[in-house]
């Protein structure tokens, strides 16, 4: 009986160390969750206080998207992806540098429909799933109303989320959400590698940054940042939490500071 209570005090204590980091954490992070990196879950609100994402650089010779690694010349099988309509690639640049190439799929409709009738939309799926007919349901989502016939919405408090009105039998739909996760890897993966780090418009810093900020003239040895996990890593440059770089950029002005590692955050600066 006494190993059964010491073992049970054991686990509860682990978990107490190591948290359990929920996802309406308040400081979840949604890059970082795009990236699949893992969160290490320290404090007493079961809260990340910093993300390994050694992952992302672990093979310098293949791409890495959403957890998996790809060789040269091989294709992305990935619904987040074919979800926005892309075809994605591996490939080397003039460098030897693994990057992705991306095209868009054409997805004109293949046939004729009553001009009444529209194309259905699926979550995760790029071309129309079928053809809708009056009459046309509509759903309520936090407070507004949204109609079957319009297909794939943004979320009206989620931005990073997107949805759909559904038919269910009743006067009235059924909303269906999922998540958008970032696609930096896709187009940054480069700069991602470089510890470059991630510029936002919106200051909430709540869904996917819109350009990542490189310092110049930079050579990381990422391998060096693997055991510090209270650091933020900026090109060659450690950061401790609440640290900030200032950078005159073309852009404007902009602050960047370790607010949850391993990478910095930055946005303009507001005077």
């Amino acid at each position: 009986m006494k190993n059964v209570l010491f073992s049970a005090f054991l686990l509860y204590s682990v978990l107490q160390v190591l948290g359990k980091c929920p996802d309406d954490c308040k400081h979840r992070n949604f890059l970082y969750e795009s990236f699949q990196c893992t969160p290490n879950c320290i404090g007493t609100d079961d809260c990340p206080t910093s993300y390994d994402c050694t992952s992302i650089y672990q093979h310098n010779d293949m791409c890495f998207y959403n957890g998996k690694y790809y060789k040269n010349d091989e294709t992305i099988q990935d619904d987040t992806t074919w979800e926005n309509c892309m075809g994605c690639s591996c490939t080397k640049d003039e460098n030897n540098k693994t990057t992705f190439i991306c095209y868009y799929a054409d997805c004109a409709a293949p046939f004729p429909i009553d001009e009444s009738c529209v194309y259905k939309y699926k979550l995760g799926q790029c071309c129309f799933a079928g053809v809708i007919c009056p009459p046309f349901t509509k759903c309520l989502l936090e407070g507004e109303v949204f109609y079957e016939e319009n297909g794939k919405f943004l979320h009206p408090k989620d931005n990073c989320t997107k949805c759909v009105c559904e038919r269910n039998g009743c006067a009235n739909g059924v909303i269906q959400c999922q998540k958008q996760y970032c696609r930096d890897l896709l187009f940054y993966q480069q700069d991602i590698k470089k510890m470059c780090a991630p510029f936002y418009n919106n200051v909430l810093y709540d869904c996917c940054p819109s350009q990542w900020i490189c310092p110049n003239n930079t050579v990381v040895d990422v391998h060096t940042h693997r055991h510090n996990d209270s650091l933020c890593l900026f090109g060659d440059k450690f950061l401790k939490k609440k640290e900030k770089i200032y950078i005159d950029h073309e852009i404007g002005n902009i602050v960047c500071e370790c607010k949850l590692p391993p990478y910095a955050t930055c946005s303009l600066l507001v005077n």
